[in-house]
Parts: structure tokens; C-alpha cells; sequence
């Protein structure tokens, strides 16, 4: 049993390779590459990313409700079988991911620019975020256990420091003005990754169906049991019903009714909101900042170097950083994190926009510690499911469905990101693209008021939004209560309804 479930850690961490390898490229470039290298129109590009907005906030849900339906309709699954389904979804929307980003990079091979921005960034955040959410609920839905929910967050994250070194690769052959290297890089990760997503699925599949039910895979007839002898109530347990509750609310509106109510489900919303935002802020603008602020003044190797860098360390720092929950608490982890992005933020913030060593220092670490912080959130959204699983007397877990309203609330920060960003850089900082490009590449030593008048604006806006994030993000998560002693009673109850149900 130990060396299947190796098995499906390592599965688990391809997976995660293949999306990442795909994602970190899309958040970096899709930007830059319409609005500098194909020149869509600036208002059908608002007006994609409105749409995109749209369309982003209504999918988390919708796709979180197909993937958990039978759960949520009060049609109960076996685990195994809600398990298999998403690894199953894995398996044949892996390849369409693969594809729809190569043709996001090809904009007159089927569309022309304009178009061809709005349809694609649809359809690859479809199968992106139906990816997403089968291989995130699976860190809930394969066991109620935090060592082992730790162990699946360890091999993600080494999933992810792997796909971190395309980044290293891309940034070499981009080229805004010549796409041609670019556009074969994607297309030899797109089939890197689709091909990964199917085989890995199928392997995974052949790994569950040698293991053993564990403790959190309870059948239909398992909860029959445990409802003819219900276990003993802690603080947080009600009585299991013998009779379904009828309600004339459709059973999805009434879980997603009864999910918004929690007060830690609402706080946590509003923090990973900002996170989301600020995150996606960092992707998008980086390699801006990397070619204003440091370029003309190191070797051409090392901004691609910094950029590697600050992909690189947030999944290594991950590993420890999640030795660390198991000791301190999640929570704990999390406001430390917020504590130093925001010390960092302020400490640059006064500095001089001459002490180019220390802004290199900070924007590979913003990136770091606010990545550090996004790698954790799946952890407390399990938390929270199994929360929600004693607190609203669930018959099961529709964790896809939680992660779907967690995203439908959050992801909006992903549309804000670029369109906030390219608002305070034309106003605070005038940014035209060209004059930056060509002060970039400019061999001449420019004289100390053409760098006031460039970089104290860029470097304003690089400091302030992290500042403005983090104060707002640590006064919420001090109203976070799920945590301590409470945490560990919901987890205490949890476990004895699986353990009744296979002594029952």
C-alpha cells in the first residue's frame, strides 16, 4: 500500500508539472505578447479582459457543480468513484489545454488578433480551470489525513519547481518583436504536457484500483451504516439525519448559500482575493520591471537569472514552509508570510531607486513570499471543507464544488491584475512601451534626473501594491479562527465519522 500511494504522489507531481509548465508561461506573456507584439486594439483588449472577467467568474462554480453533481444532488458516490471521475476528466481535457494554449500564441491560424484574444483566453481558462479543479480537490478527496495532504503538497510542489525552469528557457526566446522561437517553445511544452496529462491519468488510474478503501473513501453503503448508528458528538458534530431534509432550493444554491455564511470561509475569500490579485500583478508586470528598473545596469544574464529565480524558489521554499504547518499551524505560516512581504515592501519603499542590488533582492522575493502564501491556500481550503462538512451536517464532501466558489470568488483578482496594473503604470508612471523598450537596450550611461524621472514612478507602483495588499490581508487574517484547538476538534470529529463507518 506505502508504494502505491509513492506512486500516486509521483502522479500527482506530474500532473502538477504539466499544468504549471503551461500556466507559468500563459501568466507571464499573454499580456506583453497582444499588447506589444500582435498590437490588439486597446479597447478590444479592455474589452476581452471584461468578458474574460466574466466568463472567469462564472466557470469555477459551473465546473465545479458538473464535477461534483452527484454529491450535490444528493446522488452519493463512493469516493472511489468521485476520484476516478476527475482523474478521468484529467485524462481527456489534458490534451485540450495543450492545445488551446499553442493556438492562444497563433492569432491568424484560425482568428485574426482580436478575436483570437477573446476566444482564447476562454477557452484555455475552460480546460485550465476544469484542471485545476479535479487536481486540486483531489488533495481533499484522497484522504482526510494532514500528513498525508502534506506529502501531495510536497510532490505538487516538486512538480512545480521542475516547470519553473522553462521559465529560465523562455525568457531567453522571447522576443517581442520576432515570436517564431517562442511559438516552437510553446508548442514543444503544449506537447510535452498533453501527453503527460494522458498517460499520467491512465497510470494514476491503475495505481488507485490496486489500493485498498482507506479511511476517507466512504461508499453509499458505508453511509447508510453510519446513519443507522451515528458516531459520538463532539462540540462540533450534529446528529446525521435518517430522513434527506427537503428544501425547495436547488441543493447546489442551498450548499453554496450555506458555504458563504461561514465567517472563516468569507475571510479567507477576502484575503485570497488579494493574494490572487497581487500574485497575478507580479506574473504579468515582472518581466517590465526586470527591463526598466535592473536591465541596463547588470550583465545580460541575470535578469533571466532573477526571473528563473523567483519561480524557482517558492515550490523549494514550499517544502519548508509546509514543515512548518505541521508544526505551527497553517495559519501561523501564512501570517509570517504576510508579515515579511509587507516589512520588505516598506523597507523598499523608503529606499533609493539607485540601490539597484536591493530592488533586485525584492522583486525575486515579492514573488517568492507572495507565491509562498498562494502555494498554501489549498491546504486551508481542505480546512474548510471539513469545517463545512460538520458544521452544515453534509451526507459528503463536494470539495471540487468548494474549490469552484472559492475560485468564482477570488479569480476576478487574476481579470484586475493586468488591467489595474496597465491603469497605474500609464498614470503614475506615463509608461509608453516603446521609450521604455529603447531606454532598456540603451548602452549610454543616462544622467541621474532621466533615471528619477523613469524609475522612482515604476519603482512607486512595484511597492505600494504589495504594501496596500498586505496591510489589508493581516488585519483579516487576524479574524481567522480556524485554527488551534478548534481545528483540531473539527479534524478529531471528521475522522471519527470515517473511522464509525468502517467499524460499523
Amino acid at each position: 500500500m506505502d508504494q502505491s500511494e509513492r506512486r500516486l504522489e509521483h502522479c500527482y507531481s506530474i500532473l502538477s508539472l504539466c499544468l504549471a509548465a503551461i500556466h507559468n508561461l500563459f501568466l507571464i506573456y499573454h499580456v506583453e505578447a497582444y499588447v506589444y507584439s500582435f498590437k490588439i486594439n486597446q479597447s478590444f483588449f479592455w474589452f476581452g479582459e471584461i468578458i474574460f472577467l466574466l466568463w472567469n467568474s462564472i466557470n469555477d462554480p459551473l465546473f465545479g457543480y458538473l464535477l461534483d453533481k452527484n454529491v450535490l444532488i444528493g446522488r452519493l458516490q463512493s469516493k472511489h468513484e468521485i476520484i476516478f471521475t476527475k482523474i478521468r476528466k484529467i485524462q481527456y481535457f489534458g490534451p485540450c489545454l495543450a492545445i488551446s494554449f499553442y493556438l492562444f500564441w497563433c492569432p491568424g491560424l484560425i482568428f485574426g488578433v482580436e478575436m483570437n484574444f477573446l476566444v482564447g483566453l476562454c477557452l484555455y481558462d475552460s480546460f485550465m480551470t476544469l484542471l485545476d479543479l479535479s487536481i486540486s480537490s483531489l488533495l481533499s478527496d484522497l484522504s482526510t489525513n494532514n500528513d498525508k495532504r502534506t506529502k501531495l503538497s510536497k510532490a505538487r510542489s516538486f512538480g512545480n519547481i521542475i516547470a519553473s525552469f522553462f521559465v529560465f528557457i523562455s525568457y531567453y526566446l522571447w522576443d517581442k518583436d520576432q515570436m517564431d522561437n517562442f511559438k516552437f517553445f510553446c508548442g514543444i511544452v503544449a506537447l510535452l504536457s498533453g501527453l503527460g496529462f494522458t498517460l499520467t491519468s491512465r497510470y494514476m488510474l491503475t495505481c488507485l484500483s490496486s489500493l485498498p478503501k482507506s479511511d476517507s473513501l466512504m461508499t453509499h453503503q458505508d453511509h447508510e451504516s453510519l446513519i443507522r448508528k451515528p458516531s459520538t458528538q463532539s462540540a462540533y458534530e450534529t446528529p446525521i439525519p435518517t430522513e434527506p431534509r427537503r428544501s425547495s432550493m436547488p441543493k447546489a444554491l442551498k450548499y453554496l448559500i450555506q458555504l458563504c455564511k461561514g465567517k472563516n470561509f468569507a475571510i479567507f475569500i477576502a484575503v485570497s482575493l488579494l493574494q490572487v490579485f497581487h500574485c497575478h500583478f507580479n506574473s504579468n508586470f515582472m518581466p517590465l520591471f526586470l527591463e526598466v528598473l535592473l536591465q541596463n545596469q547588470f550583465p545580460d544574464y541575470f535578469c533571466p537569472l532573477v526571473m528563473g529565480i523567483s519561480f524557482l524558489l517558492p515550490h523549494l521554499n514550499n517544502f519548508y514552509f509546509l514543515n512548518l504547518c505541521s508544526r505551527k499551524g497553517t495559519y501561523f505560516v501564512i501570517k509570517l508570510l504576510l508579515l515579511i512581504k509587507f516589512s520588505i515592501a516598506c523597507l523598499v519603499y523608503m529606499a533609493d531607486y539607485q540601490m539597484i542590488w536591493l530592488i533586485a533582492i525584492f522583486i525575486a522575493s515579492n514573488r517568492i513570499f507572495t507565491e509562498g502564501i498562494c502555494k498554501l491556500c489549498d491546504l486551508i481550503i481542505s480546512d474548510l471543507i471539513d469545517e463545512d462538512f460538520i458544521q452544515n451536517d453534509r451526507e459528503s464532501t463536494a470539495s471540487s464544488f468548494v474549490f469552484g466558489t472559492a475560485a468564482l470568488l477570488t479569480k476576478p483578482g487574476q481579470t484586475f491584475a493586468p488591467l489595474i496594473g496597465t491603469f497605474l503604470l500609464t498614470k503614475l508612471a506615463n509608461h509608453n512601451f516603446k521609450e521604455v523598450s529603447d531606454f532598456a537596450t540603451d548602452k549610454t550611461v543616462p544622467s541621474l534626473d532621466e533615471l528619477s524621472t523613469l524609475k522612482e514612478p515604476y519603482l512607486f507602483v512595484l511597492t505600494s501594491v504589495p504594501i496596500f495588499c498586505a496591510s489589508i490581508q493581516l488585519l483579516l487574517w487576524r479574524q481567522f479562527d480556524l485554527r488551534g484547538s478548534k481545528l483540531d476538534l473539527i479534524k478529531s470529529s471528521v475522522e471519527k465519522i470515517y473511522n464509525k463507518v468502517h467499524l460499523v
